[in-house]
């Protein structure tokens, strides 16, 4: 049988010791000059799928007209939060974006500030890019 000897069971492992991230100083962090790079093409396609959705949404309504030109993508931003791998422990930060230039780069309106941040191997920062679109539906609502 693995793990016996001489009739005996090993010794329990003991536990290493970690640190406990609520004993490590507070720290805040600034993030300046964000850029992000996407395709050239890439916010026109997903202005095209958000039109594709709206079309199958109401595809089958009578008397609806729908126009291909009342989708526009309105704001970019990227959000920061910090993560110990099950929920976030500080509150979330974010900056907004431009509208990418002719070789698909955005830069950031202002710098990102995380308060109380802690430096832990288990706490991580995860950047979540955001879009925020107009979709006008029939009967000129939003």
């Amino acid at each position: 049988m693995p793990g016996v000897e001489n009739d005996k069971l090993p010794n329990p492992r003991t536990a290493t010791k970690v640190l406990a991230i609520g004993l490590l100083p507070e720290v805040n962090l600034y993030i300046h000059n964000i850029q992000m790079i996407t395709t050239i093409d890439f916010e026109s396609r997903f202005e095209n799928f958000l039109r594709k959705m709206k079309h199958e949404k109401f595809k089958g309504v009578p008397d609806v007209r729908l126009n291909n030109d009342n989708v526009l993508i309105d704001e970019r931003r990227i959000t920061v939060s910090v993560n110990n791998t099950w929920k976030n422990i500080v509150e979330d930060s974010y900056v907004s974006m431009s509208s990418p230039n002719q070789q698909g780069v955005s830069n950031s309106g202002g710098s990102l500030t995380i308060k109380n941040f802690r430096c832990h191997p288990l706490v991580a920062l995860i950047f979540r890019v955001e879009y925020k679109a107009t979709v006008v539906v029939p009967g000129g609502s939003e």
